[in-house]
């Protein structure tokens, strides 16, 4: 069955140019690469044991089931998650992993986060990290 889509995009308006981080942000956004990716922001609440969000439609339209399972490669380690899309409330979330790639990776407030799709068939991300200090 194919994933439905939105009626109400998400939106990150944590985003504005007085928040931390707002220059790692500007960083991250000039990754350039030919394979698809997506920014996560790591946020107080983000870094205990809560999902961290990203766009929707970047998990529509690589992913097609509401759940998969995925490896992140951040320095050198394979670390397994889990992404899901709730058509619900339009979110897209990487859940199981994220607590210990957060924890592995020193993420503080305000640190960005460019996901790097490098192989689809057996969902592979490789990770840069802008820190927002420092």
């Amino acid at each position: 069955m194919p994933i439905k889509r939105c009626k109400r995009p998400y939106v990150d308006d944590d985003f504005s140019s007085w928040a931390p981080g707002f220059q790692a942000l500007k960083e991250a956004q000039k990754f350039k690469s030919e394979n698809p990716s997506f920014i996560v922001k790591a946020r107080k609440s983000s870094l205990s044991k809560t999902p961290a969000n990203f766009q929707a439609s970047f998990y529509r339209k690589y992913f097609k089931s509401y759940e998969q399972h995925i490896q992140i490669r951040s320095e050198r380690e394979l670390l397994p998650a889990k992404v899901s899309y709730n058509q619900y409330n339009c979110l897209a979330t990487i859940s199981a992993g994220w607590s210990l790639f957060a924890r592995r990776s020193k993420l503080q407030p305000g640190d960005v986060t460019v996901f790097e799709l490098i192989n689809r068939e057996d969902p592979l991300f490789d990770v840069h990290i802008y820190r927002a200090h420092g």
